[in-house]
């Protein structure tokens, strides 16, 4: 007797390389949303491998999802934004990504500014600083790694004024100034 196929989902979790096919993405998201943090991984490896497709399915789910589910999704979109070379895609995505930064939970936000940090887009600096100002948490971290690659000579001063006996913060301060002024002087 022939065992069943296994499920899109069962794949994606228990095969590392699986690309799931696009039709099951919308599926796959909402599966995303009420996984546990294990499950997370592996279905956020597995959705990632379907590139445009997935940031396609990605943008339409966080139109539609309400805020408590949106976590899951913006991790998602963090880990698709170095991929995505699409302009109308990048900019769609780093519009969302602002709006969290702007108007989402401290998750969201610490996911918005991750995003914005590998979409790369050094326009994202001024709305990175505004939420720096009233950071908190990982949040901040996240903030400031995004800075250490979009800030610069605005972005110094205020990474300066950061106090904390977080030594994983101060690190990634340290970390961060010192990247923003080697390009600094690479430019200059």
């Amino acid at each position: 007797m022939a065992l069943p196929p296994c499920s899109v989902l069962e794949r994606c979790l228990g095969e590392p390389g699986y690309t799931p096919p696009q039709a099951a993405l919308p599926e796959l998201l909402t599966a995303l949303c009420e996984s546990s943090a294990p499950e997370r991984e592996s279905l956020e490896r597995s959705i990632a491998r379907s590139g445009d497709a997935a940031v396609t399915a990605l943008l339409a789910a966080l139109d539609t999802v309400t805020e408590q589910r949106r976590t899951p999704l913006l991790a998602l979109a963090a880990r698709l934004c170095s991929q995505v070379r699409e302009p109308a895609a990048r900019a769609t995505l780093r519009a969302v990504l602002v709006s969290e930064l702007e108007q989402g939970d401290p998750a969201s936000r610490k996911w918005a500014a991750r995003g914005l940090g590998k979409l790369g887009d050094p326009c994202a600096e001024a709305t990175l600083l505004r939420a720096l100002a009233g950071a908190t948490g990982t949040e901040t971290k996240s903030l400031v790694d995004a800075l250490a690659v979009l800030g610069g000579a605005a972005s110094l001063e205020p990474l300066r004024r950061i106090e904390s006996s977080d030594a994983d913060l101060e690190r990634r301060r340290e970390r961060a100034l010192a990247l923003i002024e080697q390009t600094l002087s690479a430019v200059g």
